[in-house]
């Protein structure tokens, strides 16, 4: 897991009416200092723990020497596999201290596999192709959400307390408390900047 810097999170919080659902809404925009929110994962970690968490096998693939997608969330557990595409040999490795691994060089049509159990954000790179990057993310989370350009999000929770998370790769994390009220809507407007890092 990479090292992850403290920034600057300013959240607007307002609660309006919405259905009769028990349960409430989260949504809101991200915005990040000098680069797109693309790529940036955002999730809610309820207080007393997410206990349904899917495990499933995610796959990503390398074609034109680009990892796609280059940012995947998996939950503590789940296996991803790493195909190669291209017709050329590709390696797969993570420098991380905490779970390093390296899978080796091998050619298109193959793929192969790691199963991540730390959490947080696992940087992945190409010993060949230093221009290669991906992340994958493990979240004990069932609620997350990777962003496109315009930083938007939105989750349909249970009412209780969550703690929000909004990473970014060239920026780090943040975290902050939320109350989702039954039946309202939780509007946050969050920006990361680096001129907090710690």
């Amino acid at each position: 897991m990479i090292g992850l810097r403290g920034i600057a999170l300013g959240i607007a919080l307002a609660a309006t009416s919405i259905s009769e659902d028990p349960g409430g809404v989260v949504m809101g925009t991200l915005g990040v200092e000098e680069v797109s929110p693309d790529g940036a994962v955002v999730y809610l970690v309820p207080e007393a723990g997410a206990s349904r968490l899917s495990a499933e096998r995610t796959v990503i693939d390398q074609r034109r020497l680009r990892f796609i997608p280059d940012v995947v969330v998996v939950a503590p557990g789940a296996e991803v596999a790493f195909r190669n595409s291209d017709p050329l040999h590709h390696n797969i490795f993570s420098p991380e201290s905490e779970e390093p691994f390296n899978l080796g060089t091998y050619p298109e049509g193959q793929e192969r596999t790691h199963r991540f159990r730390e959490p947080g954000a696992h940087v992945i790179l190409c010993n060949i192709h230093p221009e290669m990057e991906a992340y994958v993310f493990v979240a004990a989370t069932p609620y997350w959400t990777v962003l496109g350009r315009d930083g938007a999000f939105r989750f349909e929770v249970p009412a209780g307390r969550y703690r929000f998370y909004a990473w970014h790769r060239r920026v780090g994390i943040q975290e902050q408390n939320v109350l989702v009220p039954e039946g309202r809507t939780v509007h946050l407007e969050v920006r990361l900047s680096r001129s907090a890092a710690r």
